[in-house]
């Protein structure tokens, strides 16, 4: 489960310029329902962490049901070709983020606030360890094509 306020990141490379219409993630809430929201944020420098807050999605309330939800932006966010942490943030401590067992680079990080997001976000937790978060990003590229930013596979996936 992720804490009041706490979040959930993968990191991802975009390789071209584009408008991001939503953020996708796997998960549930374990009680009844919640908010949650997409986030994105922006690596800055080589430390590999998330800097520099960019873009909230609009609020998706989360059910018991186990099922991709998707947190729109109500204007596109332009984002540039570099490297971005795409996330989730829940409202409550009872949201189920899903992921599958990996080596990718991700990210918890603790009071990231969900009203008002901080850049950097918060305090880093080490917890999670060797966890792909069931993330993914819809975009249009500059050039008009809708690639979409990759998730991880279904096949494995495990409980948060």
């Amino acid at each position: 489960n992720l804490g009041t306020d706490d979040g959930a990141f993968n990191e991802f490379v975009l390789s071209e310029n584009g408008d991001i219409s939503k953020i996708t993630y796997y998960g549930n809430d374990n009680s009844g329902s919640i908010a949650t929201k997409g986030m994105i944020y922006l690596q800055e420098d080589v430390d590999a962490v998330p800097e520099t807050f960019k873009a909230a999605g609009d609020p998706v309330t989360i059910s018991t049901t186990l099922q991709w939800w998707n947190s729109t932006f109500s204007s596109p966010y332009f984002a540039v070709a570099a490297t971005y942490f795409l996330g989730g943030v829940s409202s409550g401590s009872t949201f189920v983020f899903k992921y599958d067992t990996g080596t990718r680079l991700y990210s918890i990080y603790l009071s990231v606030t969900y009203s008002t997001p901080a850049s950097p976000p918060g305090v880093f937790s080490s917890s999670g360890t060797d966890r792909e978060f069931s993330i993914y990003a819809t975009y249009t590229a500059s050039g008009g094509a809708e690639p979409v930013i990759p998730h991880p596979t279904l096949l494995t996936m495990g409980v948060g």
